[in-house]
């Protein structure tokens, strides 16, 4: 196994500061479309991992919190298996309450991660 490096120099290991020292030559010698090609690339990378990441997790909590908490089953398209969709709710008493705790659970988010989203953005509007 290689030896890792962990001299410091202004708080990076040896090894992270020669890897910006590179980056910073290459941001100051690549041409203007060079330096976006690469920044596109990479936001592209991260926003299709994220949109990945987003479906399928999305995809689970169907799973979770329809077909085994409220006990339905979610139609498929033909083309990812069709299968056909639940006559009725195994558990009818369970859909209320899922719809609240997601309600419950989307407003936790917003207050405590993004407050400048709460309301409904009409008195933003009409103030505009």
């Amino acid at each position: 196994m290689s030896r890792v490096e962990f001299t410091s120099v202004r708080g990076w290991s040896a090894r992270t500061r020669r890897i910006q020292v590179r980056l910073g030559r290459w941001l100051t010698t690549a041409t203007y479309t060079q330096k976006w090609l690469v920044l596109g690339s990479v936001i592209g990378i991260i926003a299709g991992l994220g949109a990945i990441v987003f479906y399928e997790t999305l995809r689970i909590a169907t799973y979770v919190f329809l077909q085994v908490l409220g006990g339905y089953q979610v139609p498929l398209p033909t083309a990812e298996g069709g299968r056909v969709a639940s006559a009725s709710f195994a558990r009818p008493w369970a859909i209320p309450l899922i719809a609240c705790g997601g309600a419950l659970a989307g407003a936790i988010i917003v207050f405590r991660f993004a407050p400048e989203a709460e309301g409904h953005g009409t008195d933003a509007a009409i103030a505009a």
